[in-house]
């Protein structure tokens, strides 16, 4: 404490603590330019501890502190939010058949090119504290490196600008730096200097979208636009001392021809592109992904588990590689689209293969993988499945799209949802493909829905549940089966009209019950404050894909061996005791059914080799029990599995 003391009093000499080593890391395999290494610096975790103390400080505020255009390093902000929302502009500026310019930028080594009194005069317009601002100060200036190449440490020398990789602090303050881009480009688009995409649906349109350094610009076709954008480029490189490769940059056009592409490119000196862009490592594209264009993640499936295979792993070390490394592969991908049947069987192939291989030579898969990838307390492995995995994992996004707040959140709400509701929208024909995606597993995600009741506007009338553990459609089938609209909100209910409301007149009986359920309806109505959406999946009451993977698995029944799980024995041991008890182990009985041609009887006795004659039938298994008996002091010898 005396240490944070004596920062806090600039009493401490920071300068004695503030060096570092840079290693470089290869970008690529075979790297051999300085262009394909990355630097990470290494810190002293005393220093270390100063900055994050100051992140700790600073976490509360970034979600105010920075636009929403920006998603890196932010509480309840997503890296999948930028690429949804750059998804639905290019669907959406293609289906209005407008032109519309998409420039990807590239940083030269951005960490390292911050300019310092550029960062500290950003700290200063956004009115911080001067103590914060000296603060800042003096944890950026007078630092010491040195570059570790070769496992030889060279001299120390001293920072001039940048910021460093590897201090937590770090990220914080080059989003500030590249927040004041996106302050720039709203500026500009304020004063008409050019016209970002789909402005129909967020006023002004969207012109910017970053995570930390990963930039995407939109603008209308016009070329009075590109020629601001590059004035307004270089200007910030000027102020920032961050330096845009135009050469490593691309452009990308929707709905313009050959010769505007090049005009563009020529113009702002950058690359041609083409579709799907490839954004913080997700194609994106405006008609829609082909299986082609998901043959990248065959490749990670190839590069974590073939060279893998003919290293000696236990049964145990090949599920621990398979739930740690192979499931989580498409799991960034399965986040933002429903991945075909076709597709998923093909990432699964290469998990089997690599779960049942044995060293030096074909391995039988013993056991249905769907019963490997069921949950440990369904009596599976607790491999993921994939097709559950997805759908969990997409469903969070109608969660995020009634309790979060954010630029895809409003994109989404006037495009799609201007004159509905979530409970009441429909596919349609003009939907982009990962908003028909997401509307596929809506039914899973309403399953789990809870509504607490205020004033009406979110909860069902008829199919949400209402404070009692029944549906007003159950409680009412025959009002609810001649209801013309089965889907709206219980603020609806004091308008609707007997006589208009339901398609046949009402007899006098379910006129009564009408009369019963509307006064019920409006008692329970309180408030002017919105509902409160909620999970019913999880004790938390929020939304998470464990719960609805676990709730898509409610359905399946078999003994869950708890016992085996439970047991101090090596995981591998578990695995064989497991499969002893689905009849699953290499017996010979059991090769013969997968085209194996050997003897089938047992090596010690003449009899058919199975699992049951192997532990208890043969006469050696006698001994070996009799001999365990007797160590525990016991004559009972177990007859069956």
């Amino acid at each position: 404490m005396l240490l944070f003391d004596w920062f806090h009093e600039n009493n401490l000499d920071v300068e004695r603590l503030n060096y570092g080593i840079i290693t470089m890391l290869p970008k690529v395999a075979g790297a051999d330019k300085m262009q394909q290494f990355k630097p990470i610096c290494l810190l002293r975790c005393i220093y270390k501890l100063i900055t994050k103390v100051l992140t700790i400080r600073l976490e509360p505020h970034v979600d105010v502190l920075f636009s929403r255009h920006q998603n890196a390093f932010i509480k309840n902000r997503d890296i999948m939010d930028g690429i949804m929302s750059l998804h639905e502009i290019l669907h959406h500026t293609y289906a209005q058949k407008k032109k519309g310019i998409v420039l990807k930028l590239d940083f030269e080594k951005a960490y390292d090119k911050v300019n310092w009194e550029f960062l500290l005069e950003c700290h200063s317009k956004r009115n911080f504290d001067p103590r914060w601002i000296d603060w800042i100060r003096r944890i950026l200036v007078g630092g010491t490196i040195s570059v570790k190449l070769n496992d030889e440490v060279g001299e120390y020398f001293q920072s001039a600008k940048g910021v460093r990789q590897g201090d937590p602090l770090s990220p914080f303050l080059f989003n500030l730096a590249a927040d004041c881009l996106t302050k720039m480009v709203l500026k500009a688009q304020e004063n008409g200097m050019f016209t970002g995409l789909a402005t129909d649906l967020v006023e002004n349109g969207v012109a910017i979208l970053q995570y930390a350094d990963d930039t995407i610009l939109c603008f209308e076709d016009n070329v009075s636009n590109a020629l601001n954008i590059k004035l307004l480029l270089y200007i910030f490189e000027i102020m920032s001392g961050l330096k845009i490769n135009f050469l490593k940059s691309e452009i990308f056009l929707v709905g313009a021809d050959d010769d505007t592409m090049r005009n563009y490119a020529d113009m702002l000196n950058c690359e041609i592109g083409a579709f799907p862009i490839k954004y913080l490592g997700m194609p994106v594209s405006y008609p829609g992904l082909k299986w082609s264009d998901w043959i990248f993640v065959d490749d990670k499936f190839i590069s974590h588990g073939e060279s893998w295979i003919s290293e000696s792993l236990s049964s145990g070390g090949r599920l621990i590689k398979v739930n740690a490394v192979l499931s989580h592969i498409p799991s960034y991908y399965m986040s933002m689209a429903l991945i075909k049947k076709s597709t998923l069987e093909k990432w699964d192939k290469p998990r089997r293969k690599f779960f049942w291989h044995r060293k030096g030579r074909k391995g039988y898969h013993m056991v249905k993988w769907t019963r490997v990838c069921r949950s440990k307390a369904k009596g599976g492995l607790g491999v993921k499945d994939l097709r559950k995995q997805n759908i969990s994992l997409l469903a969070k996004w109608w969660w995020k799209l009634e309790k979060k707040k954010g630029l895809w959140q409003d994109i989404v709400k006037a495009k799609y949802l201007r004159r509905t509701s979530v409970a009441k929208v429909k596919q349609k024909a003009i939907d982009s493909p990962y908003w028909k995606n997401i509307l596929k597993v809506k039914e899973h995600y309403m399953a789990g829905r809870g509504v607490v009741l205020k004033k009406g506007n979110i909860a069902s009338l008829w199919l949400d549940d209402l404070g009692e553990n029944i549906l007003l459609k159950d409680r009412y089938p025959d009002l609810f089966e001649i209801c013309l609209d089965k889907e709206c909100t219980v603020d609806k209910v004091e308008s609707m009209n007997h006589l208009t409301s339901f398609r046949r007149r009402l007899s006098p009986a379910m006129l009564q019950k009408w009369d019963e359920m509307k006064k019920y309806v409006l008692d329970k109505i309180c408030g002017d404050k919105n509902d409160e959406v909620y999970s019913k999946l999880d004790n938390s009451r929020e939304y998470s894909t464990k719960s609805m993977y676990r709730w898509l698995e409610r359905i399946l029944a078999g003994a869950h061996y708890n016992w085996i799980w439970g047991t101090k024995i090596p995981l591998k041991i578990q695995i064989f005791l497991w499969q002893l008890f689905q009849n699953s182990i290499l017996t010979r009985d059991n090769t013969r059914k997968r085209q194996w041609h050997g003897d089938p009887k047992c090596s010690f006795c003449d009899e058919l080799e199975s699992a049951q004659h192997l532990f208890f039938g043969c006469s050696v298994a006698k001994i070996v029990w009799r001999m365990v008996g007797a160590v525990f002091c016991t004559s009972y010898i177990p007859k069956t599995i």
